[in-house]
């Protein structure tokens, strides 16, 4: 089993349950810190490195108890963003692994904020992760990065519908999905539901 410090927007639970495919209550995890190192903004992203810094402290949460199938699936996701993981000791003396963005890869521009991220990113982030997973055993790393800004415009037009407002009028009717199937992906993703719905005398269709 293995431990990771996360300090960017993995710390967001609701994220991290997505890419590892189980609930926070399997999850062992705790605050700690990376000394002589800070989290920052990038300029190509809504998300941060790490770089070193003498003298400061990147905090972060500790992962304990993680699967190798759980890091497969943290190295897919983190892999389209070009990081790689480097085994780091944190203050509270636990070793753990650590995303470490490539050499000259990203453009830091100041602090990062977990709590801005959150309210601006989260809810985007989690719908992009969603369907970044759902390829997870079927696509490279490469071929998702490729497909990662068309996936975040997806995730975008989820958002805004969830946010939309509907007419008084509006029937909210029951609608039952028993499955999803993604049929289509490319530059364009077409998913094919499998639904049931509620019909105007109260019954459900078939």
């Amino acid at each position: 089993m293995a431990a990771l410090f996360f300090y960017g927007t993995l710390q967001h639970i609701p994220l991290l349950e997505i890419v590892l495919g189980r609930s926070f209550g399997d999850i062992k995890i705790s605050n700690d810190q990376l000394r002589d190192h800070v989290v920052l903004a990038v300029a190509e992203g809504p998300f941060p490195c790490i770089e070193a810094a003498p003298g400061q402290f990147a905090a972060g949460v500790l992962v304990e108890g993680l699967s190798a199938r759980d890091i497969d699936r943290l190295n897919f996701y983190e892999g389209s963003f070009a990081y790689d993981l480097r085994e780091m000791a944190l203050v509270s003396g636990h070793k753990a692994l650590v995303y470490f963005a490539h050499a000259n890869h990203w453009s830091a521009v100041g602090p990062w904020s977990l709590n801005r991220w959150q309210a601006v990113w989260g809810d985007l982030s989690c719908f992009a992760a969603i369907e970044v997973m759902d390829y997870f055993g079927r696509y490279s790393v490469d071929q998702v990065a490729k497909m990662f800004p068309m996936i975040r415009t997806r995730a975008a037009a989820m958002v805004n519908a969830r946010q939309s407002r509907h007419g008084g009028g509006t029937l909210q009717g029951r609608v039952e999905i028993d499955r999803i199937d993604r049929v289509y992906t490319n530059y364009f993703a077409l998913n094919e539901y499998h639904l049931s719905h509620e019909r105007f005398d109260g019954t459900m269709s078939d």
